[in-house]
């Protein structure tokens, strides 16, 4: 998870109760944990055959035994079933069948019973993928299109037999080792992401000659081998081909560390654990948790070289100061004995503003200059006398930081603990006040689903801690009790979707806007016991509409984008046109934005940049698709043609590639590809070495060669494109072939 990549950890939820509804759609749920305490969260589901999922969020809080859940609605949809066979016509039971499509990322796998039949409850209308994974087969996919309510769809599977991989590991000296973990990584990009996905059911252990196989693999598709073992540094990732047999990877031995945690009196201690951290961050270089061993030792190999920074500690706030040491290749480190300080207790007493006792209210500590690590803060409750003890803190300075439902969040501190002692501290909560907003736009009309953040201004520790957001709901009205008294600045979010490759994943992400110029915001004080309103009359929004055309007349498909002209290109809006070559672009805030339109898979866009006033309205908007193209040759030192090497191109100086790379791990049966379609087409030479560049804007363009297998540019050539002519590029020397 620190190797550049952003890890996504998918666990498989099984439902914890079931239950059918009555005659009159009434349903009851009877969970196990009736007497938690605390704001727990549920996702009720409701499956009906022929009908689309339903689903309902229920979150229950305080100590209550019966719950009103929110009413779900189903919609008719397509049922999909069918029979999966192996290559004999034999049924194969307990395969895994997931479905991709619309309404449909979060429906759970289905299994095929003894006679290989499974089913879906129902989908809305739309493109559907359905894939098939079978322990010893090879997953199979099919694409099919479903109809808006119709009569069952049946979709048949024929499962054959997959191929291997299989090789051995072994060391720098060429032993062998055993026991080594061997994960096989799915591999799918394009568009700048990069997509890997990985399951327990497609690794290996190897044995005692450093033999491993994984098998089921299908014929086709883009596999990376993961290399792992207990005192070795990971293996890099390296591509392979389905059948590959006989492939060697030899791991490097790492460093290590040892050593032993001691209390106060010189004793050991148990349990307890021993951080370190490597390099400038918790993500570029790397970190290490070591849980100690019941007779006070601990021991740790597999680090990589370096300086390092130790500390061990317990889970009740006990730490050690940090220790430095440096790490050379192939060392185990004795870093001696970590002697744990004599605890302090910290009693916190939370009252209200009258000096009467507040039950119920959690107390977090932290301690000064600590560097975060993978504890959590030390926090407890406050019992009927308002009274919170937190014992076995290291000695020196605390803050506290206090949360209750009826009462405004406050800190307090920083309080000096001393070896051995106890330290009190008093805390005063105060009700605050209560915000009231309403949001309109210009034209009067409330609006709804509008983001708001409230930033404390005043001066000292809290004002993180007093900063919040809230969503206007019907009328364009938000509320909010319990704020702290004080000034706080209100700023209007912008709101937009997140693009991957040439698909939208669906997903929106908001945009505050800092740093612009411009920016407005706006002021409330909030007093003690009082309600402030504030009334914000927001920067009306735009509704982009128009047509693309080609040479041809109106282009269906024509991928159409806004997004924002400072900051990630890839978060924006994103429509296509429709058969009559129109596209409508709703909701959009004011701001500066780059406007780009081309074909998906396209070798460039069109770009334009425009700027929304506060006013809003209607912006009709016509868009052309550039005639320009290039054409070329890619030829060796002897003049022979280059097959098979990506073409792209960049406005100006050399092609920029910014790459995102996105990791996910299943924890059961291979994972299917559910997330979104990344295949967008691309431009390679031909047997010839030939290629033809379409749809290029008129300008000065970079012509880029690259390699399919690491990326690495083989060649360059600026073109200048003419409107409506072809430039031929001629011949491109690719040098070191």
């Amino acid at each position: 998870g620190f190797s550049g990549d952003f890890p996504f950890f998918f666990i498989d939820r099984k439902a914890i109760a079931k239950t059918k509804t009555g005659p009159g759609g009434e349903w009851k749920l009877f969970l196990d944990q009736t007497g938690k305490k605390g704001r727990r969260t549920y996702q009720v589901t409701a499956l009906k055959a022929g009908y689309v999922p339903g689903r309902a969020r229920m979150v229950l809080e305080g100590t209550r035994e019966v719950f009103r859940a929110p009413d779900i609605q189903l919609r008719l949809g397509t049922q999909v079933w069918g029979r999966v066979m192996d290559e004999r016509g034999n049924p194969v039971a307990k395969a895994s069948v997931s479905a991709a499509g619309p309404g449909s990322f979060h429906a759970e796998p289905v299994e095929t019973d003894g006679k290989g039949r499974y089913s879906f409850p129902g989908f809305p209308a739309g493109k559907l993928r359905l894939t098939v994974d079978a322990q010893g087969f090879a997953l199979a996919y099919r694409d099919v299109v479903v109809a808006p309510a119709a009569y069952p769809l049946q979709v048949d599977f024929l499962l054959t037999r997959g191929l291997s991989i299989s090789g051995r590991v072994l060391d720098r000296q060429g032993r062998p080792i055993r026991g080594a973990k061997v994960q096989l990584e799915r591999f799918q990009g394009s568009g700048g992401v990069s997509m890997i996905w990985m399951s327990q059911e497609e690794s290996a252990r190897t044995d005692a000659q450093g033999r491993f196989r994984i098998g089921g693999l299908e014929k086709k598709g883009s596999f990376r081998l993961r290399v792992s073992a207990e005192g070795f540094l990971e293996g890099a990732s390296r591509k392979v081909r389905p059948g590959a047999q006989g492939i060697l990877v030899t791991l490097e031995r790492g460093c290590g560390v040892k050593g032993r945690v001691l209390d106060f009196q010189g004793k050991p201690v148990f349990p307890f654990f021993v951080e370190g951290f490597s390099g400038p961050g918790r993500f570029r270089g790397g970190m290490a948790r070591i849980d100690g061993k019941k007779d006070g030792t601990f021991f740790q190999t597999g680090l990589r070289p370096g300086k390092w920074s130790f500390r061990a500690g317990r889970a009740s706030g006990l730490y050690t100061p940090l220790m430095e040491r440096t790490l050379f290749p192939g060392e185990v480190a004795d870093l001696g004995a970590f002697r744990l300080p004599r605890p302090a207790s910290l009693v916190a007493t939370v009252l209200d503003g009258g000096g009467k006792p507040v039950p119920h209210a959690r107390v977090t500590a932290f301690m000064k200059d600590v560097k975060p690590g993978m504890v959590e803060a030390p926090a407890g409750r406050t019992g009927k006398d308002g009274v919170c003890r937190l014992e076995g803190l290291s000695p020196g300075e605390w803050s506290v930081e206090v949360n209750h439902k009826d009462y405004a969040s406050a800190k307090a501190g920083p309080f000096t603990l001393t070896p051995g002692g106890e330290t009190k501290a008093e805390v005063r909560l105060c009700r605050g006040g209560s915000i009231l907003v309403r949001v309109l736009e210009r034209n009067g009309k409330p609006r709804e689903g509008a983001s708001l953040e409230f930033f404390y201004t005043g001066r000292g520790e809290n004002r993180p801690a007093s900063s919040f957001t809230l969503k206007t709901g019907p009328g364009g009205r938000a509320r909010k009790d319990h704020v702290r008294p004080g000034t706080y600045r209100v700023r209007l979010q912008r709101l937009m979707g997140i693009n991957f490759g040439d698909q939208s994943a669906g997903g929106m992400i908001f945009i505050g806007g800092r740093g612009r110029e411009g920016e407005r915001t706006w002021k409330v004080r909030v007093e003690e016991g009082k309600e402030a309103k504030l009334r914000i009359t927001a920067p009306g929004r735009w509704r982009i509409h128009g047509v693309v055309l080609d040479a041809a007349g109106p282009a269906r498909g024509v991928k159409v984008r806004l997004s924002p002209s400072e900051g990630n290109p890839m978060f924006g809006k994103t429509v296509h046109t429709g058969p009559d070559g129109s596209y409508t672009l709703e909701k959009v805030d004011p701001g500066s934005y780059v406007f780009s339109w081309g074909r998906p898979g396209c070798a460039a866009e069109s770009r334009e940049k425009i700027e929304l006033s506060d006013e809003g309205g209607s912006l009709e908007k016509n868009l052309e698709i550039p005639s320009g193209a290039i054409r070329g040759r890619a030829v060796d030192g002897q003049g022979k043609p280059v097959s098979g090497l990506l073409v792209e191109v960049g406005e100006g100086g050399a092609v920029r590639s910014v790459r995102l790379s996105i990791a996910i791990r299943a924890s059961g049966r291979r994972a299917a590809p559910f997330l979104p379609n990344l295949g967008a087409p691309e431009i390679r030479t031909g047997r010839d070495g030939r290629f033809l560049l379409q749809e290029i804007p008129a300008g000065t363009w970079t012509v880029v060669l690259r390699k399919k297998k690491d990326g690495k540019i083989l060649a360059s050539k600026k073109v200048k494109v003419s409107d409506g002519r072809t430039t031929d590029g001629g011949a491109i020397l690719i040098q070191g072939l």
